[in-house]
This record gives structure tokens, C-alpha cells and sequence, in this order.
């Protein structure tokens, strides 16, 4: 796959120090997660998880 021309002006602009991993602390997720039981009614999880 091509590397677009001036990718690398475009990744610092829109994420900063974008080569340099995060610390420990903020590498979490930045979603929810999703349950996907098809033997479990989703009502049985609504009480558990508050949905």
C-alpha cells in the first residue's frame, strides 16, 4: 500500500508526538465493550450491567 506524501506532517499535526507510546496509565481503551451471547437472554445481563 502507497504511504501518502507528507503523512508524517499530518500524523504530527493531528496526534502530536505521535511515535512516542503512552504511558502505562493511559493506555486503556477508548470504547465499550460489547457482550455477544447468543445462549443468554439479554435480559439476564440487563440487570447485571444496568442496561
Amino acid at each position: 500500500m502507497p504511504i501518502p506524501v507528507g503523512y508524517d506532517a499530518y500524523l504530527s499535526t493531528a496526534f502530536g508526538d505521535y511515535m512516542t507510546p503512552p504511558s502505562a496509565d493511559k493506555q486503556v481503551p477508548h470504547h465499550d465493550a460489547i457482550i455477544a451471547d447468543m445462549d443468554k437472554s439479554y435480559t439476564e445481563y440487563k440487570g447485571e450491567y444496568g442496561a
